[in-house]
């Protein structure tokens, strides 16, 4: 190993290996993660009263016979 670049290259390498090895070491305790969140019971509300209105339906369609059909890509109706 004479060529000054190739030690500083190895030197490099090895120090960052040493740095990566010394702070990846752990201290053995152990936390448990709780990852979904903790629901709210559900509070009963008061049922409110529903409207239900019925209005008399009119067509407006221009082409009325054309309920139920497809139109093909390519042309042609099904």
């Amino acid at each position: 190993m004479k060529n000054p670049l190739v030690r500083v290259g190895l030197a490099m390498v090895l120090s960052l290996g040493l740095l990566a090895s010394s702070g990846c070491g752990g201290s053995g305790q152990t936390f448990y993660l709780d990852v979904l969140p903790k629901q709210q019971p559900a509070q009963m509300a008061d049922p409110e009263t529903v409207k239900i209105v019925i209005e008399p339906f009119e067509d407006r369609r221009v082409e009325k016979n054309r309920i139920g059909m497809r139109t093909h890509l390519w042309g042609g109706t099904k």
